[in-house]
Parts: C-alpha cells; sequence; structure tokens
C-alpha cells in the first residue's frame, strides 16, 4: 500500500470500531468510555472487547458480522476460563424471562444483544468465577434433578426452530465429515459394547437417516415437520445442554444451561440421561426415573407450541429410533472426544451411560 492508502484504511478502521463501541455501549447499557479493544483483537470476524457496567461489573464482549440475521443471536462463551469455545443460538422473545419463570427453579443465562444487521455477544456469567461445573462424581438429588429437568424441558421448548436458519458459522463440508465419523463411531461402540439399541434393524435406521440429520444440522430446517419428533423440533437449531450449579450466599441453589461446544444431533432423553441421570446415584435414579421423564414431558408439552399434550411429548422421547439415534450420537461424541471437558472421558463414563440409557428403555418399554 501507498502511503495514502494506508492513511486511508486506518481512518476507515477507527471509524469502524468507534461505530461498534458506540453499538456496544448503546446494546449493553454501559458508558461509552468504558468499553475498548481487548488484548489480542483480530479486526476480523470476532472482535473482543471489555466494558464495564456503571456498578463496576465487568464484561466480556464479541462483536460478531450476522449477514441479515438481525433477530438471531450468536453466543461464544468461554465459561470456565478454559479453551471451549461454545456457540450457541437464540432469538429475542423474552427467552430469558421466559426461563426465569420456570416455577420453583432459579435459572441464569448470559445476555444476548444485536443492533441491526450485527450481533452483539457477551460473555457475562456475572461473577462466572463463582459457577463450577456439577461433577459426575457427586451424587445428584432428586430435588435437584427435578429443578434441572424442568428448566431443561422449558429451555428445549421456547428455543424456536427459525435460530436454525443462522448456522452459517459451521462450513458444510466439516458438519458432514463430523457427524459421519460421530455416527459411525457411535454405532461400532454399541455394537461391539452388545448393547441391545443397536441391532441390524437399528443400523440401518441410523443409516437411512444420516443425511436427513445432517442437512438439518447444516442449516435447512424447511425438512423439519412434527412427524420427526423432538429429535428435531426441540434440538436441531441448539447444541447440547451443560448444566452447571451454583450456590449462593443465602443457600439457595442456581442452576444454569450453558450450550455445548460442539455441533451435534441429539434427543431429549440423551439428554436426560447423559446430562442429569448419569449424575445420580444408581438407586436414586431407577427410583424416580419415570417421574422426572414424566416431568420433562408435562413442563415440555405446557411450554410448546407445537405438542399439545404430554403423551404425544412422551411418545415421541420414547420412541425406539429415538433412542437409538441418540446413543450412538451420545457414545461417538465420547469417543471422538467432542463432550465437555469437564466431563471427561473416562471408560467409567462411558459405563455409566450405556446403563443408564438401558435403565430408561426399560422403564419405557414398561
Amino acid at each position: 500500500m501507498t502511503d495514502t492508502e494506508n492513511t486511508e484504511f486506518d481512518g476507515t478502521a477507527a471509524a469502524d470500531q468507534l461505530q461498534r463501541k458506540l453499538e456496544i455501549a448503546s446494546a449493553l447499557k454501559v458508558p461509552f468510555d468504558t468499553v475498548h479493544p481487548a488484548k489480542g483483537a483480530d479486526g476480523m470476524l470476532s472482535d473482543q472487547y471489555e466494558a464495564k457496567t456503571k456498578d463496576g461489573e465487568p464484561l466480556f464482549v464479541k462483536y460478531l458480522p450476522a449477514k441479515g440475521f438481525a433477530h438471531d443471536f450468536c453466543l461464544e462463551l468461554d465459561v470456565y476460563g478454559r479453551e471451549q469455545s461454545c456457540l450457541a443460538f437464540f432469538n429475542e422473545a423474552g427467552i430469558h424471562e421466559k426461563l426465569r419463570d420456570i416455577p420453583d427453579c432459579r435459572l441464569y443465562l448470559p445476555g444476548l444483544y444485536y443492533s441491526d444487521d450485527r450481533i452483539i455477544a457477551m460473555d457475562n456469567l456475572v461473577k462466572s468465577r463463582n459457577f463450577e461445573p456439577y461433577h459426575m462424581e457427586d451424587p445428584m438429588s432428586y430435588s435437584l434433578a427435578a429443578d434441572c429437568i424442568k428448566a431443561l424441558a422449558y429451555f428445549h421448548a421456547v428455543v424456536p426452530i427459525e435460530a436454525a436458519r443462522s448456522r452459517y458459522l459451521k462450513p458444510r463440508e466439516a458438519t458432514h465429515h463430523v457427524m459421519g465419523k460421530i455416527l459411525d463411531e457411535g454405532i461400532a461402540y454399541l455394537e461391539k459394547a452388545g448393547d441391545s439399541l443397536i441391532d441390524s434393524e437399528a443400523r440401518d435406521i441410523i443409516v437411512k437417516n444420516r443425511d436427513f440429520i445432517q442437512d438439518v444440522m447444516v442449516g435447512n430446517p424447511n425438512k423439519l415437520t412434527i412427524g420427526d419428533a423432538i429429535l428435531v423440533v426441540a434440538h436441531e437449531d441448539m447444541w447440547s445442554n451443560n448444566i452447571m450449579t451454583h450456590q449462593r450466599e443465602d443457600g439457595t441453589m442456581e442452576i444454569a444451561i450453558v450450550d455445548h461446544q460442539f455441533p451435534e444431533v441429539d434427543t431429549p432423553s440423551v439428554d436426560i440421561v447423559f446430562f442429569i441421570f448419569c449424575s445420580m446415584a444408581v438407586d436414586e435414579r431407577r427410583a424416580h426415573l419415570k417421574d422426572l421423564v414424566q416431568l420433562y414431558a408435562e413442563t415440555f408439552a405446557a411450554a410448546s407450541k407445537e405438542y399439545p399434550s404430554s403423551a404425544q411429548v412422551m411418545d415421541d422421547i420414547s420412541s425406539r429410533n429415538s433412542l437409538r439415534r441418540g446413543a450412538a450420537k451420545a457414545i461417538g461424541m465420547m469417543i471422538s472426544g467432542g463432550c465437555d471437558l469437564f466431563l471427561g472421558h473416562t471408560p467409567e463414563m462411558n459405563k455409566r451411560f450405556v446403563e443408564a440409557l438401558k435403565d430408561l428403555t426399560e422403564m419405557l418399554d414398561c
């Protein structure tokens, strides 16, 4: 570049940065003079900024181009201060207020803001240093599991399918490759383990539906119908959920659901097993399994516009096809290293998951 071109480029970059700071300050309602580029801002796809609220609360902000999806959101988190990028899609239809209205369940989710055709994403878990993942080795009580189930079901029900239309961040070919590997490894593992869920018929079903699953995952929501069940109605527009808990100073428990770092196809039945029942003591899980699944169905039906009854939700999440595909996906995720870092990828976790899934299928077959 010539000196003149360099000067013009620097001037344009400075003007763009000023505009971004103005938009961030306006969207987050923070003083403009507290907004500044964070260390390592790349000036391209994901500019990082730091800001402070009027009370001095520090915020970490990422400014991302949205390409026209003004009513969709993209949130990129580094939840535990680790190298764990989480992307999630929502819309602005009062989701945070709805989540906080869950009876007897206090929930916190990060804030999401948008401005015209750009997305402003804020990693603001508020005092996030006080949040800790719910460890697999810590038995989860029925009371906490019930709260998590209600939060999970409500979360699934209120996140609209339209959010899938904003899936422009993942290259189609990469997603196809990843999904194929996950399904292959999951099927192979369950067959080798002798799990009754995966027989020759089940394998054919998974393979037959692979193209459909991959197409939906990379942004063709027009293929969705109610007949595809909760597998797509509740999950194609989001990533699998992590559940975190936090003890407040007054002794009450706060539950947070934060989206996973890896794109996948999932089912509510696998979410229930993997993120809740695996954390309960075996006897406790088996004693309350049916109650918790029914609680999920009732909460989802009450919140969802698509599902008129909890009986229909129960039918969908208890279908053998749903369980088979979910089992193959979940095991494949563990083998491929796509699961949460804090959950680990140990043989004990694989064993615990398969046992819990068998408990679920036995209960549903009763």
